[in-house]
């Protein structure tokens, strides 16, 4: 009888030559190059700080655990917690970073490195809050777009072709350059109860300078509340909220909203004490005078509400559509039956109210956009549908810009609809 070496030994081989050719598992495969980048960010006027960054794919990646320092004892601050078990990092907002060690250190090795996707899931506070990002590892650290963190935690940046990062975590993220500023919530039972509640100290008008606008509460027998607004010599005010001053908490944000000629002002109050929703007031200050804009005409009475509801009850579902966008909702069999026992009527509501207005710079337009509203779309009893709407002001009214649909147990919105209003 042969040797079965010598039977299987050519085979064997070939074998051993195409396993060594073969191309590499799947996660090798995913493997990219990270070559490394000098980064550096100036954190609220602050002195310069290097991130440790890497190129991958020509985008710049900083890591994770750098940022956190750099922004530790700013409002935008956030902490990190890792869980192994299910394979999700947490990021906490408006709490401060506890070093691990190692952070903000510049390092000497210039070579380049491999960076592997991250497999782990992000978060920002909640489950419901998921970050579609794209994470990177590098030597057991992780990596991210810079633009990415300052996008969820609304903090803006700019710069960084020929110096330092320039990050301001007074104002809000911006795809256009415009700086929008927001106060603190502050609220109203605080001690003191009278005098400023809210403020911003910033460059509001673009000029170089600082400007401050402040919300007041008087002293009087009957609580008043008032928005004053310094720049230089000049000083102005405007009484707001009449007859809503038993509010919980009251913020302001600040900078071009109707007109780049004009310095604009969201006041906000949350009302939960009483109607349990928040309210809003916008005014414009130009040539030494605020007029108030009217920013009910926004919700009251507007077309885009809920034009159809339908429920499928062989598919499981309800379809939803508004202003030119629709939406299919999945339901449970519970949720099927209670729909067959009540009816279409008491099942599937409108509540049609307005929840939030907010402001948000937009690709492509000179100003940013009155973003508003999130009415209640729903499916009952299943969790909210939510229909958002954002609007601009132009010539003198609010145009509708566009509408879209989220579902609130999806905060994440990886299917979010959105289309152009017509």
């Amino acid at each position: 009888m042969k040797s079965m070496t010598k039977i299987w030994g050519p085979f064997l081989a070939v074998a051993a030559l195409l396993f060594a050719l073969a191309p590499p598992a799947a996660a090798e495969a995913n493997e990219r190059p990270a070559l490394p980048v000098d980064i550096t960010v100036a954190v609220d006027e602050g002195q310069p700080v290097p991130l440790e960054a890497y190129t991958i794919d020509g985008c710049d990646y900083v890591k994770l655990r750098d940022a956190a320092q750099a922004l530790r004892t700013t409002r935008k601050g956030f902490t990190l917690a890792w869980d192994g078990a299910s394979n999700e990092l947490y990021l906490h907002s408006g709490t401060a970073y506890v070093a691990a060690g190692g952070e903000l250190v510049p390092t000497e090795d210039k070579a380049s490195k491999t960076a592997f996707p991250a497999a782990a899931k992000l978060y920002l506070d909640n489950q419901y809050h998921e970050l579609d990002f794209t994470l990177y590892r590098i030597g057991g650290s992780h990596y991210l777009k810079l633009s990415d963190l300052a996008e969820a935690l609304d903090f803006y940046m700019a710069g960084g072709a020929a110096g330092p990062i320039a990050i301001d975590t007074q104002a809000g993220y911006s795809v256009t350059g415009n700086k929008l500023y927001y106060s603190e919530g502050s609220r109203l039972w605080d001690e003191p109860l009278t005098g400023v509640k809210s403020a911003i100290s910033a460059d509001i008008d673009g000029d170089g300078e600082k400007e401050s606008a402040h919300i007041v509460v008087g002293t009087g027998e009957e609580k008043t509340w008032t928005l004053v607004y310094q720049d230089g010599d000049i000083e102005a005010s405007v009484p707001i909220f009449k007859g809503k001053e038993n509010g919980w908490s009251i913020a302001v944000a600040a900078g071009h909203i109707v007109s780049e000629h004009a310095v604009d002002f969201l006041v906000a109050v949350n009302l939960a004490s009483t109607t349990g929703r928040s309210d809003y007031e916008l005014y414009s200050f130009k040539d030494g005078d605020f007029t108030k804009i009217d920013v009910k005409e926004i919700t009251d009475g507007t077309e885009f509400g809920v034009n159809d509801v339908r429920v499928d009850e062989n598919q499981k579902a309800v379809w939803i559509s508004a202003g030119g966008v629709a939406v299919t909702v999945p339901i449970s069999e519970l949720e099927l039956s209670d729909y067959r026992f009540y009816g279409q009527e008491i099942f599937c509501q409108e509540l049609d109210f307005f929840i939030e207005m907010k402001l948000q710079s937009v690709a492509g337009r000179p100003l940013p956009d009155v973003v508003t509203t999130e009415m209640l779309a729903v499916a009952l009893p299943r969790a909210l549908t939510y229909l958002h709407t954002t609007y601009r002001y132009d010539d003198g009214a609010w145009q509708v810009q566009s509408v879209e649909f989220y579902d609130a147990d999806l905060m994440s919105a990886p299917d979010r609809k959105k289309a152009a209003a017509d």
